[in-house]
């Protein structure tokens, strides 16, 4: 084995479970929505257009809500954010005295 694939390796060996956990995790959700988007492409655009669509508006919503928003998006999210309900902050947990 060359020197530099042992140093690619012992890389790789040296980089945290957890990181190799949301990479497979990641690369599931890229392939489910892949999938997704090519059967509802069979349907027709409408139905791509309104999966897309839905998925966004989820999104949005969320962060409309939550606001946690990327920060580019702030400006467009404060502008719609008057029309939709704010999330309540949550509750201090209670002591245990």
């Amino acid at each position: 084995m060359s020197e530099t694939v042992k140093h690619v390796f012992q890389t790789f060996m040296e980089m945290p479970v957890d990181f190799w956990v949301k990479t497979l995790i990641a690369a599931g959700v890229l392939f489910l929505l892949f999938t997704v988007v090519k059967k509802a492409a069979r349907l027709g655009q409408i139905v791509t257009l309104l999966l897309v669509l839905f998925i966004l508006g989820v999104i949005g919503y969320k962060w409309v809500r939550q606001r946690n928003e990327p920060a580019f998006m702030t400006p467009i999210v404060d502008f719609v954010a008057r029309f939709f309900p704010q999330a309540q902050p949550a509750a201090p947990a209670p002591s245990g005295k």
